[in-house]
């Protein structure tokens, strides 16, 4: 035995897929695993933004107390919008509880889940996951000496050799990801032994409509040349897991966790503020070469990705000076000036914030009669809007945050929350607005469907086999796991699943 405890977590891998496919035979090791597996849906957290279903999972609190809801932080009083990044002194990894510091444990690639030098074993990350802030020893550096092909998930061209190359990319990816893991499982026992996979997550983002005939975005000629690359991926996902279950025996307690999943995208989001603009009578924002702007910005950042590392690391302060740094700038002078805009809050729904007098600066909305009146033209306005080739709405509510509950979160929330009608559409109109073509703008093709439910699988000694009744949260597998190991986790917003534990006293760790 290698470990005592298996984690495997898998970044929105999608649950519905997960099931049919095991039922298809072309996922044979989680298929094994599940027959003899507790298993069940996952319930992620309340949240703006899918950034805090991972630090939910391994710190075992609630965003208010992790304080990652959003990838980025907004100040009214500059409108700048800084990066939010995963921290360590907020809530710690459970893990790193003074109980469990006495156990050997390896994190290979976790998403999300910083470095922490009191960790008592081995840490590897990806610094080119889709959520990445990661230092400390990469998976990119280790001593086989290779190095994983850069796969970022907002520089894919959509045609077929950009979206073959990213496929491949991701799945080089993966395969080197198990290497490694694989390796670290063997090079000595261990209490805990955490590998996660994020690769799902970018190739659901980029190719879900070359899974997916139904999506508006769908080209059946690259289909029958590619297959289906969402299957690719997942496949690859399985035997990388496979090799990991054959390190181990029937005595270690075995954890998959799928987090919260993928669907069609919600394209609205891509081209909100450009509404928000037209409805204040504003000159359009999107210039006509855009396309070709963004082309171009798409194959720059392909040719970075593709350098060697030494050469990256000396560019990069370059590359986020007159790339991002510069866009975020612009955009801030242009929120300074206008009435409303958009603020990054969730993959699914827009966030809309009103440049409120008292609040923002410099604050171009009285409140009081002044607000509530922009507020009901805004949400009549965004009503009015329609798909272009169906003459159907796409906006199903416009809901105001403060009605919105969100355990606790203390960070800057948007006024309106827009909640999309359609996954997808090609261009929408209105009479005040006119016409915009929501392909101008690079969009997700894929993206995390209104439920936000994953999955688990839960395995070992005194684990009942058979489905779970009722859901677990994300925040109940650290209490759980420790308890496993014979460890009661003392500062945690989670609870012990009980059906996952083999007595009313909880799990036997005798193991």
């Amino acid at each position: 035995m290698t470990a005592t405890i298996l984690i495997f977590g898998v970044d929105a891998m999608e649950p519905t897929l997960i099931g049919e496919w095991i039922e298809s035979g072309d996922l044979p090791n989680l298929a094994r695993l599940r027959r003899r597996s507790a298993h069940g849906a996952v319930l992620n957290p309340p949240r703006f933004f899918s950034g805090a279903s991972w630090p939910n999972f391994y710190t075992g609190q609630v965003p208010a107390r992790h304080d990652q809801y959003l990838r980025t932080l907004y100040d009214p009083k500059t409108c700048l919008h800084e990066p939010l990044r995963p921290r360590t002194d907020r809530a710690d990894a459970f893990w790193l509880s003074d109980e469990w510091r006495t156990r050997t444990t390896a994190v290979v690639c976790l998403p999300y889940c910083p470095n922490d030098a009191r960790l008592n074993g081995e840490y590897f990350a990806d610094p080119h996951s889709h959520d990445r802030d990661h230092k400390g020893p990469s998976v990119a550096e280790d001593e086989s000496g290779s190095d994983l092909p850069v796969a970022n998930c907002y520089t894919v061209e959509p045609t077929a050799a950009g979206l073959g190359d990213f496929r491949d990319r991701l799945l080089q990816r993966i395969r080197h990801k198990g290497e490694v893991a694989c390796r670290t499982l063997a090079s000595q026992p261990w209490a805990l032994f955490a590998a996660g996979i994020d690769e799902a997550h970018c190739g659901g983002h980029q190719l879900w409509h070359l899974h997916d005939s139904t999506h508006p975005r769908h080209v059946p000629e690259l289909t029958a040349a590619f297959g289906d690359p969402i299957k690719d991926l997942y496949v690859e996902i399985d035997r990388t897991f496979g090799r990991l279950l054959d390190l181990v025996d029937s005595n270690t307690r075995v954890l998959f966790v799928s987090t919260h999943g993928m669907g069609p995208a919600f394209d609205g989001n891509a081209i909100l503020d450009e509404v928000l603009r037209r409805i204040e009578g504003l000159a359009p924002g999107v210039p006509k070469d855009l396309q070709t702007q963004l082309r171009r910005m798409v194959r720059w950042r392909q040719v970075f990705d593709r350098m060697p590392r030494p050469m990256r690391s000396l560019l990069e302060p370059f590359r986020r000076r007159y790339g991002r740094t510069a866009f975020r700038d612009r955009r801030t002078a242009d929120a300074k000036v206008r009435r409303s805009f958009w603020l990054p809050t969730h993959d699914l729904h827009g966030g809309i914030r009103i440049n409120l007098a008292g609040r923002e600066n410099p604050g171009l909305v009285q409140p009081g009669q002044e607000y509530e009146g922009f507020v009901a033209d805004l949400t009549h306005e965004l009503h009015e809007l329609r798909d272009v080739d169906t003459g159907e709405p796409v906006v199903g509510e416009v809901v105001r945050a403060a009605d919105v509950d969100p355990q606790g979160y203390a960070g800057e929330r948007p006024d309106l929350i827009v909640h999309w009608r359609k996954a997808s559409f090609g261009a929408i109109e209105s009479p005040r607005i006119g016409r915009i073509e929501s392909a101008l703008v690079y969009g997700r093709t894929g993206d995390h469907p209104p439920e936000m439910r994953g999955v688990f699988f839960a395995a070992g000694p005194r684990i009942a086999p058979g489905p779970l009744s009722n859901p677990v949260r994300l925040e109940d597998f650290a209490p759980t796991v420790s308890r496993w190991a014979g460890i009661e986790l003392k500062d945690t917003a989670g609870s012990v699943i009980a059906d996952l534990c083999a007595s009313p006293n909880g799990c036997d760790s005798s193991f």
